[in-house]
């Protein structure tokens, strides 16, 4: 059978040569099937039925590829990070369930790490349940760390508030972050454009601040700047820009003080971007202009080493 099904094939490439018409190999002598296979073969290929090509009726189902079980790694969670607001597109916590509620139209806009809050200074700010303000102020030590990018208003306000928690009216009790911090002369406050110190400030029982510091030198407006307040059991200190200002003047108290958010007694909000000072520099509730990116609040005190990280 396999000299019989050779020889057709033989046949079959031996009459289509011949077969082709007017080409340049017309010149040429092509040989014959007579010249190559004898009358024998020539009838014995004639003769043999040409076997059809057996097709299953089955068809053929290919291999499946071999499925690598995909790995997913899980973001560590920080079990000491309390509030996490990165701002990309919302006031959401993404630590718990501290989340925020955006006032006054503040625009979301590219950030340092992202995108960021973009406030107006007239009327933007975020506000905070009651039960975040109970949680949040209840820290007896911890670390408040952000960035910020700010325009300056210190020619018609005292100061720019960038974290508050504290009394919503009344005397004063509050904690605020803030640039500028202008007294006047002790009595009556006056905006001072030349003072743009970020600073710590502790305020309470309608007093002078018992605690505050700032960063001695004015801090550059339209750039981009790490901020972190630092309190723990070896006293307070505070970072600008991965930097701890271990020059900081302290207007009250001093570096070996440990209070922190549950130094002040009486606690009705926590906001961003809106706040006030003691009755003598800022009576009235005022706005910061500028921006604000990944807002951080731990419960415990992060070392040099971890606030670096924050910045990467």
């Amino acid at each position: 059978m396999r000299k019989r099904g050779y020889l057709l094939s033989i046949f079959a490439v031996l009459i289509l040569i011949s077969g082709c018409a007017e080409t340049e190999m017309e010149e040429e002598s092509l040989p014959k099937v007579e010249d190559i296979l004898s009358e024998t073969e020539i009838e014995e290929m004639e003769q043999t039925p040409i076997e059809e090509p057996i097709i299953s009726e089955e068809p053929v189902i290919p291999e499946e590829p071999e499925v690598l079980e995909e790995q997913v790694v899980e973001e560590t969670e920080d079990p000491n990070l309390i509030a996490h607001w990165k701002f990309d597109d919302d006031g959401m916590d993404s630590a718990k369930s501290n989340h925020g509620n955006i006032i006054g139209g503040a625009i979301f806009s590219q950030g340092k790490l992202g995108k960021a809050l973009y406030f107006d200074g007239v009327d933007d700010y975020v506000d905070f349940s009651q039960e975040t303000v109970d949680e949040i102020g209840s820290l007896s030590q911890g670390t408040i760390a952000f960035w910020f990018n700010y325009e300056s208003l210190l020619d018609k306000q005292t100061l720019m508030p960038i974290f508050y928690i504290g009394m919503e009216s009344g005397a004063d009790n509050m904690y605020l972050i803030e640039i500028g911090h202008s007294a006047g002369d002790g009595a009556t406050s006056s905006p001072n454009p030349n003072d743009k110190k970020i600073y710590s400030t502790w305020i309470k029982n309608n007093r002078e601040p018992f605690l505050c510091y700032d960063s001695t030198n004015n801090v550059e407006e339209d750039k981009w700047h790490h901020f972190a307040v630092v309190v723990g059991d070896d006293g307070n200190t505070g970072y600008l820009n991965g930097v701890e200002i271990t020059n900081r003047d302290y207007n009250f108290g001093d570096a070996n003080a440990k209070s922190f958010l549950n130094s002040i007694p009486v606690k009705e909000q926590l906001t961003l971007g809106h706040g006030r000072s003691s009755f003598m520099i800022s009576p009235d509730f005022v706005y910061y202009k500028g921006y604000l990116d990944d807002v951080r609040i731990y419960n415990k005190p992060l070392s040099s080493d971890e606030i670096n990280e924050l910045m990467q």
